[in-house]
């Protein structure tokens, strides 16, 4: 493996760690009107419970590192209607 990705390997496994330990505030403080939003938060990519404007957590995603076009759809906000769709979010924006 060279190491770039070696690098990138590491980053997703944290963000990931990161993700999961937080999913244990995640469900411990939900309900079935709870939603998520991954967006841009000074220059991190960071999800928000419903409304909030302060984020429940903080990604180390470089919001610089996405393309036009995703930069667009976080400035929006993206909406999950569940963690599962949270953590697919990330996936797919951290990969």
């Amino acid at each position: 493996m060279n190491k770039k990705a070696s690098m990138h390997y590491i980053f997703l496994s944290c963000a990931l760690i990161s993700v999961l330990i937080t999913g244990v505030f995640f469900y411990e403080n939900s309900t079935a009107d709870n939603y998520y939003i991954l967006r841009e938060y000074e220059g991190q990519l960071a999800v928000f419970i419903n409304d909030s404007d302060i984020p429940s957590e903080i990604l180390p995603q470089e919001f610089d590192s996405f393309s036009l076009k995703d930069k667009e759809k976080l400035k929006e906000g993206i909406k999950a209607q569940s963690e599962a769709e949270l953590y697919r979010l990330i996936e797919d924006f951290s990969g």
